[in-house]
């Protein structure tokens, strides 16, 4: 799954370690817990694409007031980021799909009508996954408003409102 997330180094300028990154004990071959503990300062997000998973270290205190890690809009451009990954696909089947409904190029009804149920089946699921994209482009919109009004109102980066 998360192949789709592959190439990525960052989001939002929050920097992300990769299984690439992974500190590695010379003596056992396997990851040196202690040496990635201290990487999160600097890569607040991990992505193992071996294990499909995604692991975020969560800024506990304003940045001002000496917290570090990634902030909960990090989290929503990654789920953005795979979804549209999502949306890609499933576009690339329907166009296929499509291509083969129009030119009736099947061996019997039968294959047709499934062939029409499967299309339908992932224009529905494309659909929901473009509506999805929307609202968490939405969202990103909504919290960089917020961040600019906290920056104008000289409390960005702190735990005053």
């Amino acid at each position: 799954m998360l192949q789709t997330l592959k190439g990525l180094k960052d989001i939002n300028g929050t920097k992300i370690m990769t299984n690439d990154d992974r500190p590695i004990n010379v003596n056992t071959g396997e990851v040196d817990w202690n040496e990635f503990d201290k990487m999160r300062e600097e890569f607040p997000i991990c992505i193992d694409h071996e294990k499909d998973m995604v692991s975020f270290k969560l800024m506990t205190k304003p940045a001002k007031e000496g917290g570090t890690g990634c902030q909960h809009v990090d989290m929503i451009h990654i789920a953005k980021h795979i979804i549209e990954f999502f949306s890609r696909e499933e576009e690339k089947k329907l166009t296929k799909m499509l291509d083969r409904i129009q030119n009736g190029s099947f061996t019997s009804d039968e294959e047709s009508e499934e062939l029409r149920a499967k299309y339908d089946n992932t224009l529905t699921s494309f659909n929901a996954n473009k509506q999805t994209v929307m609202a968490l482009t939405g969202a990103l919109y909504r919290q960089t408003i917020r961040t600019s009004d906290r920056e104008l109102r000289g409390v960005e980066g702190t735990s005053r409102d």
